[in-house]
């Protein structure tokens, strides 16, 4: 091979190795722009003014806050992510605390299925705090785990004259009447004492077939043994 060969093998050899230099340099690049986000883990942040607070799921839909509103498909891209930082546990418990009150999470709430447990239960108390990724009340029971929120039973409305049972603390409402939970837990009992004929053995047989139906209040309004029992079964 002569000289002027020589230069060109030497030129071609030059040329492929600038290409492939470029193209791994552009690669390296690339890289070096990824976020190093951890998948699973939560992060905040604001692009554009809008606030994220969200698991990273690489980009794939994920679940969590975008300006405050809960949703399982949100999707954000890389550029994003880079301006996003680790959430610290507090703010996420905070987060998941008010979002919890806002779906109606709160004492005498029964839900479906305890996410830790797969139990139904009745939640005894409204203390959350963030545990391992799970949010339980003071008591253990998980309401949110994993992306996930327990369903809470809706309790059907107990009616009374028109009006719908209300309770605050140890007070009954039906509209502007008021009664002490007791009256109703007592009254029950009693009706069920009456109505039982085994507590009247020498009684008159005729009369051991008579039984209670319902109860008429001073005010006139008739309140039936049923809606007694609804009322009871109801009672926090």
């Amino acid at each position: 091979m002569n000289r002027e060969e020589k230069i060109k093998e030497f030129e071609a050899k030059a040329k492929e190795y600038f290409v492939l230099a470029k193209d791994l340099q552009r690669q390296l690049d690339e890289l070096k722009s990824e976020p190093v986000l951890d998948i699973g883990k939560w992060y905040i942040g604001y692009n554009d003014g809008c606030h994220y607070l969200t698991v990273w799921n690489k980009g794939s839909d994920t679940y969590g806050f975008f300006e405050g509103y809960w949703g399982y498909n949100w999707v954000f891209s890389d550029d994003i992510a880079l301006k996003l930082r680790p959430a610290t546990p507090e703010e996420v418990e905070a987060a998941l605390i008010k979002e919890a009150k806002r779906r109606g999470f709160k004492e005498g709430v029964r839900i479906e299925k305890d996410l830790h447990d797969g139990m139904e239960c009745k939640l005894i108390d409204e203390d959350f705090e963030l545990v391992d990724g799970m949010l339980l009340t003071d008591f253990g029971d998980c309401i949110f785990y994993n992306g996930k929120w327990a369903e809470i039973i809706t309790e059907p409305k107990v009616m009374v004259n028109g009006y719908e049972m209300e309770q605050e603390g140890d007070i009954i409402k039906f509209g502007c009447a008021r009664f002490y939970k007791e009256f109703f837990i007592e009254t029950l009992n009693k009706i069920k004492w009456l109505n039982n004929s085994s507590n009247f053995q020498d009684v008159n047989s005729d009369l051991q077939n008579r039984n209670i139906d319902s109860i008429m209040l001073d005010s006139g309004v008739e309140i039936t043994v049923e809606q007694l029992k609804e009322i009871v079964d109801n009672i926090k």
